[in-house]
């Protein structure tokens, strides 16, 4: 099942668990006064087709978690303002946070608690902070897209 989740200027579609599971994350990063916004979820073809040719995203329409649903990408909200610069401690609170609740992140691929040790998936060896996806979203992405499709 898909659901939707708007931010007031932006609307997100992602499977249902992994919105809880963003809900979840968000909220523990609150108590220790850390805050994030959501930037990216679920990408038709045209905006996949244009992520990857601006070199925003490596990843061709179909190969990407986002096409299904299945991820989901953050900006760091620090003392009000979104910034992706900060330091690697903050980082690894908010990747060690949806890693918590059972999600993938884009800085520890193979989920060992060992950032960016490039034991990773194959083809997914590079830093993606930002990035949070469903684990094995091939197998669960497919078989619910073909169920439900997308929202919009």
């Amino acid at each position: 099942m898909f659901s939707e989740y708007s931010t007031g200027t932006h609307r997100f579609v992602l499977m249902s668990d992994l919105l809880t599971a963003f809900h979840k994350m968000r909220d523990l990063l609150n108590t220790i006064g850390l805050d994030i916004e959501m930037t990216a979820g679920w990408r038709g073809q045209k905006e996949q087709d244009e992520y990857k040719a601006k070199g925003t995203s490596n990843a061709a329409w179909g190969d990407s978690p986002h096409n299904f649903g299945a991820a989901f990408d953050i900006v760091p909200i620090i003392n009000g303002h979104k910034t992706y610069e900060i330091n690697d401690v903050t980082w690894s609170k908010i990747g060690f946070a949806g890693e918590h609740f059972g999600i993938q992140w884009g800085y520890d691929w193979d989920g060992d608690g060992i950032v960016n040790d490039k034991d990773a998936t194959p083809g997914s060896k590079f830093d993606d902070r930002p990035h949070f996806q469903v684990k094995n979203w091939k197998e669960k992405g497919f078989k619910l897209y073909e169920e439900e499709p997308p929202i919009g």
